[in-house]
């Protein structure tokens, strides 16, 4: 059986879903599957990796929409010829730009079933994180009047102006864009339109996929409430990469309390929120050292990075941490901190975590809320709220003997090989018996 997969980013550049990705197809194939990948990234390449052939097709990033969007179709465009020139048995899509689905809305199909992976929220999110304006988790479900107004602020509309956008028609909205000066008011104007098409995308993409795969509950809910058919969406939670959990991190009775954070430095993953709570207990015997590429890190933590130099710093970030060493460093410490600010579909994090023995600090949020029980394996915490933070800190450090109890619990025995089977199966379940 032959599967090509398509990624966001594959190697030398990984993200979370890209390393998923690699765990995955080590697994098919141990199991005889032949594995192609498709990726974005520059310079346009092909080699082998692992012992796997990659097909660079180009990058979909750029510093204007026109030109992101053409390159968009390019990448469509290669992947397409790919598709044909290598007969997968399968097209296996963890990343797709809107390009792709667009082309399904215009009615290609591959020639061969689909299988979609949904690793981000923006499949059927425009802003990318299922908050309604940025505070409140969303349905997910498509509403032109919460909608446009909610993407339309996250574009920096003022709220008054917002609200009209619902009631611009689409054909209205694109005659105002094409008059309008380059900007934001112009990028709104024709939002109706772009938020209608885009809808009109992704329900094609769903209904296109033999099989779709999500990596949360909450996922899955969703989904099916956007009116795809329940016996096509399975939950097929992340595993671990390592079969072996290796050592488990002990109870550690040290005069100050030590967390970890791993992920990227920014506003979505929430380590501001950490903080902040962390300024409002200055004498709290607790540090955190944060993991994450510097070089990404939002503008408003360039202050805290140089004051985390210091030291005598509590808060220090340590930069990027390989996937490899992850475990591994988790062992060290007394426990994990995961305060996203935007629904997750693992996280990923967490299962290292526990695959480390560490309770779990997290956002009370759709993935981490269901991996993360309350005061069992961890504890959970409102989203957006520094003083609930700040409560959470304190708590484990005037009740250490919460740490030993949530650290009993904080356990993971799954592993990728384990999701390869079910994905295998989920193939064999949709391809021709004379192409397995």
């Amino acid at each position: 059986m032959r599967v090509l997969h398509s990624v966001f980013r594959y190697f030398p550049d990984r993200g979370g879903s890209e390393t998923y990705v690699s765990a995955l197809i080590r697994g098919l194939g141990a199991r005889g599957v032949e594995n192609i990948i498709a990726s974005s990234g520059e310079p346009p390449a092909e080699f082998t990796h692992e012992g796997v052939p990659v097909h660079r097709l180009g990058d979909v990033l750029s510093s204007s929409l026109e030109a992101q969007a053409k390159s968009a179709v390019d990448y469509t465009s290669r992947l397409r010829d790919l598709v044909t020139e290598c007969s997968p048995d399968v097209l296996h899509l963890h990343y797709h730009p809107a390009s792709f689905s667009n082309e399904l809305l215009n009615g290609w199909l591959p020639p061969c079933p689909l299988v979609l992976t949904y690793h981000h929220p923006g499949v059927v999110c425009l802003r990318g994180d299922l908050l309604r304006f940025g505070r409140a988790p969303c349905t997910g479900v498509f509403d032109r009047q919460l909608c446009l107004p909610c993407i339309s602020r996250k574009l920096g509309m003022p709220s008054p102006l917002a609200g009209l956008f619902p009631f611009i028609p689409d054909s209205v909205g694109l005659r105002l864009a094409r008059i309008l000066p380059r900007g934001k008011l112009r990028t709104v104007a024709s939002m109706g339109a772009a938020v209608s098409r885009r809808m009109s995308q992704n329900h094609a993409l769903l209904r296109a996929s033999t099989h779709v795969f999500v990596l949360a509950q909450w996922t899955r809910d969703m989904l099916i409430d956007a009116g795809v058919s329940v016996e096509r969406v399975q939950v097929s939670r992340i595993g671990t990469h390592n079969d072996n959990p290796g050592t488990r991190a002990a109870s550690r009775r040290s005069e100050r309390l030590r967390g970890i954070f791993v992920g990227r430095l920014d506003h979505f993953k929430g380590i501001p929120l950490i903080a902040q709570a962390m300024q409002r207990l200055p004498n709290l015997p607790l540090e955190v050292d944060a993991f994450g590429p510097l070089e990404t890190a939002d503008r408003e933590l360039v202050p805290l990075i140089e004051a985390g130099k210091h030291p005598d710093a509590r808060l220090r970030f340590r930069g990027t941490l390989p996937d490899s060493e992850v475990v591994k460093t988790m062992h060290t410490y007394d426990f994990a901190i995961v305060c996203s600010q935007s629904f997750e579909t693992g996280p990923y994090v967490v299962i290292e975590a526990f695959q480390a023995g560490l309770p779990v600090l997290g956002t009370d949020i759709g993935g981490i809320n269901e991996l993360v029980a309350h005061d069992h394996n961890g504890w959970l915490v409102p989203l957006g709220s520094v003083e609930g933070w700040k409560l959470a800190l304190q708590k484990i450090t005037e009740d250490r003997s919460a740490l030993d109890r949530w650290r009993t619990h904080a356990q993971w025995q799954r592993t990728m090989n384990d999701v390869a089977g079910e994905v295998l199966a989920a193939y064999v379940g949709i391809v021709p018996a004379k192409n397995r």
